[in-house]
């Protein structure tokens, strides 16, 4: 092979590489459809806590014999460190 037709090969694999990538991204982003369902389950939560469901958690949990210890940073910090 000489140099001319060897420089011709690579530029020809690499169009045809880049078309077939393209043409992929583009078939695979016209082809996703995302159902209701698992959009309502993809939607953000809500960062803030309800104080009142804690509350009530924490009195349901004592009243069945469950002992609720807030844990803290310090607390499992040190409790998953060994001497």
């Amino acid at each position: 092979m000489h140099k001319k037709e060897f420089v011709i090969l690579i530029i020809m694999t690499t169009i045809v590489i880049l078309v077939w990538v393209v043409s992929d991204i583009y078939h695979t982003k016209a082809n996703v459809v995302v159902s209701p369902k698992l959009q309502e389950v993809l939607e953000p939560i809500n960062p803030n806590l309800d104080q009142a469901a804690l509350d009530e958690i924490k009195k349901n949990s004592t009243a069945a014999g469950f002992i609720v210890v807030p844990v803290t940073e310090n607390s499992t910090s040190s409790s998953s460190q060994k001497p």
